[in-house]
C-alpha cells in the first residue's frame, strides 16, 4: 500500500500498546488541517473538513485500540480515500479509508470506523445513497448545534403511543428489522458507546436505514397515529405532536423514557423520523 503522492507518508503506530495518543509523531494539537485524497487522483486535489467534520473523524482515528481491530488481507482491499492530517511543521501522515468496509489501515492492521464517519464519507462521495443522504442531515444538524443554542426541556410529558410509527415502537420495529425482512445492503462499524461490532443495514422498499440504537425513516409510507409522516409540515407537526423536548432549526426530538422520536427537518418538511433508543 503505498500513500497519496501528496497525503503525506503512512501512518503507523504499534496498536499493542494501545490508542495512538503518546506514539503519534506529532502533536494533535499541531494539526492544522484535516484532508481527504482520492487514491486514485494523483493530483494535488483534497477536501478540507470543516470543523465539525474534523470533530467526527479525528476522535474515530485516534482512538482505535486492539478491541476494534479486525483481520483480513491487507493488500487485496480499495483504499479509495486517504485522510491526510497536515501539522505545523509541513509534515503529513496518510491513513488509507476502505470505503465499502467502513475501515481504516494503520499500518498491518484493519480496525472498524465509527457510524458517524460512515454516513460522513457517504455525504462527501455518495450523496444520493440512503447513508449519504442521512449523512448531510447529520452534517448539517452537527454545523446548526455548533451555532445555535437548542431549546431543551427534559420533561417526559409525551405518552409513548402517540409516537408510534406503523404502529410499532422501537423494540417493535428491532424484532421487525431482524426476524422479517431481508436487508437490501449493510456495512459493518465499530459502536463507541458499547465498544460492539455492528452492521448499519438498509432496507430500501420500506425506505429504512438501521444505525446502532436508531432506525431512520424516509418514505412516507409509516406515520404516527396522528398522521404525521415524512413530508409533513413543521406547523402541522407541531399541531399534532405538541412541543418537543429538543428544538433546533433542522431537529425536534421527543423524550419517550426509553427511547427518542425525532423528526428532522428540510425546507419546513419533515424529511426523516427516527426512533432511539436511549442508553
Amino acid at each position: 500500500m503505498k500513500a497519496h503522492p501528496f497525503a503525506g507518508e503512512l501512518l503507523t503506530v504499534d496498536i499493542s500498546k494501545g490508542t495512538p495518543f503518546g506514539q503519534l509523531p506529532f502533536d494533535v494539537n499541531d494539526v492544522t488541517e484535516l484532508r481527504i485524497y482520492e487514491t486514485a487522483n494523483e493530483k494535488d486535489e483534497y477536501r478540507t473538513l470543516s470543523d465539525a467534520e474534523y470533530g467526527v473523524v479525528m476522535p474515530d482515528l485516534l482512538t482505535f485500540h486492539l478491541g476494534r481491530t479486525t483481520y483480513g488481507p491487507l493488500t487485496a482491499r480499495d483504499y479509495p480515500y486517504q485522510f491526510s492530517f497536515r501539522v505545523k511543521d509541513g509534515s503529513a501522515y496518510a491513513v488509507p479509508y476502505d470505503f465499502n468496509e467502513n475501515m481504516f489501515r494503520i499500518g498491518d492492521s484493519l480496525f472498524f470506523a465509527y457510524p458517524e464517519t460512515l454516513t460522513l464519507m457517504h455525504a462527501l462521495y455518495k450523496p444520493d445513497s440512503p447513508w449519504g443522504q442521512w449523512g448531510e442531515m447529520m452534517r448539517a444538524n452537527r454545523e446548526e448545534r455548533d451555532r445555535l443554542s437548542a431549546i431543551v426541556s427534559n420533561d417526559i410529558g409525551h405518552g409513548p403511543e402517540a409516537f408510534e410509527i406503523g404502529g410499532k415502537d422501537y423494540t417493535a420495529w428491532e424484532i421487525e428489522l431482524l426476524a422479517h425482512l431481508e436487508p437490501d445492503e449493510e456495512i459493518p462499524y465499530h459502536d463507541p458507546d458499547t465498544a460492539r461490532f455492528g452492521q448499519s443495514r438498509v432496507f430500501e422498499q420500506q425506505g429504512i436505514l438501521e444505525l446502532p440504537r436508531t432506525i431512520v425513516f424516509s418514505k412516507d409510507n409509516v406515520s404516527t397515529p396522528g398522521g404525521v409522516s415524512v413530508g409533513t409540515g413543521r406547523d402541522r407537526a407541531a399541531e399534532l405532536l405538541g412541543s418537543p423536548n429538543l428544538q433546533l432549526e433542522s431537529e425536534w426530538s421527543y423524550l419517550l423514557g426509553e427511547t427518542t422520536f425525532s423528526l428532522y427537518f428540510a425546507d419546513d418538511k419533515v424529511k426523516f423520523m427516527a426512533l432511539t433508543k436511549n442508553l
